[in-house]
């Protein structure tokens, strides 16, 4: 999440591979890596909406960021960036493709 926060505004847009599960957490990191300060979130932008599972969340899109999953056809092209570890573990590996950073 740190890269991202750092080079975002490299990309016109960024997606992080999210499945219903991953979302909200996805979407949590940003807002603390970010340190985007609460009082200015534009809560209609945000389009929160509640799922099935009562104590879930999903938070779609924020800005330029997107949270969504990320199948093979969207990497087709994309160029390999790397993977983000943390204490010697590959945690994601990130793509850049047509001005879109992309997250899996």
């Amino acid at each position: 999440m740190q890269y991202v926060v750092a080079h975002q505004s490299n990309y016109k847009s960024v997606i992080f591979n999210s499945d219903s599960k991953t979302e909200s957490i996805n979407y949590i990191y940003y807002l603390f890596y970010s340190s985007y300060n609460p009082k200015k979130l534009n809560y209609s932008e945000i389009n929160i909406s509640l799922t099935a599972h009562w104590n879930n969340y999903e938070v779609p899109k924020y800005g330029k960021i997107e949270f969504k999953p990320v199948g093979p056809s969207m990497l087709v092209g994309a160029e390999y960036l790397g993977p983000i570890t943390q204490h010697n573990e590959i945690l994601d590996y990130i793509y850049s493709k047509d001005g879109t950073l992309i997250v899996v």
